[in-house]
């Protein structure tokens, strides 16, 4: 318990001391501040049972956990974060529960690991405080869901900073503590006896959960930001098998020219070389544009300009090359265009019936495809080619490739070569 006190005492003390802070770091750093006092306040109650420490009932703070992921994940997930004033009833039953607690000072917590959980107030209070945290975990479940799907239309790739991947498992793997401190608590009450001790897998699901929530929740930056944070923890790196390959092109720099014969193309002359234009990158939609889907009906973009704009999009596209950038954004993309934001994702997904993400790695993909079949890569592996082209990690790359074309990227060359041979 020693250990879950100065885990949670440190992170808050991090987070609410974190530069930038964002308004998730400061609902992130009270809510850690709040589980330390509940940290502290147990262990003098296990410490001191006889003194005024003891009767303490401390039940109330499980009606603050829903309520504080909710608001957390809320702030993280929306692109301006305001807090609102009606944010402040999720912590109404905390507050209702903990003056209950001083005032009518019923043993909830010793009945509960005694073994008589589900008699009278007791389970009322039980049941009420599952609910609510079950609940609100199938909410912020179902938020960051939506959040996953929601970013397709901003980012170009994918991190945990950017999906929030790390949270959902983090609240799985509290969820799964719960039951397992209610499964000891149901074995309590049907044996009559204190045969396990329920507070063991909830105290110890409260380290975990602290230590995963300080541990990422420091590094997580804001999501939405008017230029991407650089963040050497959530920003994908290059896989590891692309750095080996990148330091193999190293290698080749440096190599001496034997008999005339130059050392083999690198990665740089590959940017260099890389191939004019790219065709049948996309299909530019030029017919019939279509009517406005319920999810734009209030949008003041006129059907001419958003054509316009599709029509600029793709000129960019294919002369520019901005999806070479591995960490390309919809913002990034509408500052260089002088296009808002909003008109441009609705253009995309009106005009060219795809999102922002399937866009750039169609056209990265095109991209590898072309070098695939020049003479001039013929030294470069699939890896360091996917990465000249905008990918930064080699599942990624292969998932897309084949969701894409087919066939795997080594499938695609080796039919390529194949078929040039014959």
């Amino acid at each position: 318990m020693h250990v879950g006190i100065a885990q949670f005492l440190f992170a808050a003390f991090l987070v609410l001391t974190k530069h930038p802070k964002q308004l998730a770091d400061v609902v992130l750093g009270l809510w850690l501040a709040l589980m330390t006092i509940f940290m502290g306040l147990t262990l003098l109650k296990n410490m001191y049972p006889d003194t005024i420490w003891g009767t303490l009932q401390l039940f109330p703070f499980s009606f603050s956990i829903g309520p504080f992921l909710f608001l957390y994940v809320r702030m993280l997930t929306v692109e301006k974060p305001v807090f609102r004033t009606n944010y402040w009833l999720h912590l109404l039953p905390f507050a209702v529960c903990s003056v209950l607690a001083v005032l009518l000072r019923h043993p909830v917590d010793e009945y509960t690991l005694n073994g008589n959980a589900f008699t009278g107030i007791v389970s009322l209070y039980s049941m009420a405080a599952l609910v609510s945290f079950v609940g609100y975990s199938w909410q912020v479940i179902d938020i960051v869901a939506r959040h996953q799907q929601n970013i397709l239309n901003h980012f170009s790739y994918s991190s945990e900073r950017v999906t929030l991947q790390w949270l959902k498992m983090v609240v799985i793997g509290f969820i799964a503590t719960l039951v397992l401190t209610l499964l000891a608590s149901m074995i309590n009450v049907l044996m009559h006896d204190s045969v396990v001790n329920p507070g063991v897998f909830l105290f110890l699901g409260f380290c975990v959960f602290a230590y995963g929530l300080s541990y990422y929740g420091l590094w997580q930056t804001a999501i939405f930001e008017e230029k991407p944070a650089t963040d050497h923890r959530f920003v994908d790196h290059i896989s590891h098998e692309i750095e080996e390959e990148l330091k193999a092109e190293e290698k080749a720099k440096q190599l001496p020219v034997i008999n005339g014969l130059e050392p083999p193309p690198t990665s740089e002359t590959v940017a260099t070389n890389a191939p004019a234009n790219i065709s049948n990158v996309v299909t530019k939609q030029q017919s019939v544009v279509p009517p406005k889907s319920n999810r734009y009906s209030n949008s003041s973009l006129r059907p001419e300009d958003a054509k316009k704009y599709a029509q600029w999009l793709l000129d960019y596209m294919e002369t520019e090359k901005p999806y070479l950038q591995r960490d390309l954004t919809i913002q990034m993309l509408a500052q260089s265009l002088n296009i808002p934001k909003h008109h441009l994702t609705q253009t995309i997904n009106e005009q060219l019936h795809k999102n922002f993400y399937t866009l750039v790695n169609e056209y990265r993909v095109n991209e590898v495809k072309q070098r695939i079949i020049d003479p001039q890569y013929a030294h470069f592996t699939l890896l360091a080619i996917a990465h000249d082209a905008g990918f930064n990690s080699k599942s990624t790359f292969n998932n897309i490739f084949k969701k894409t074309i087919g066939l795997t990227p080594s499938a695609y060359r080796n039919k390529h070569f194949k078929e040039n041979k014959s």
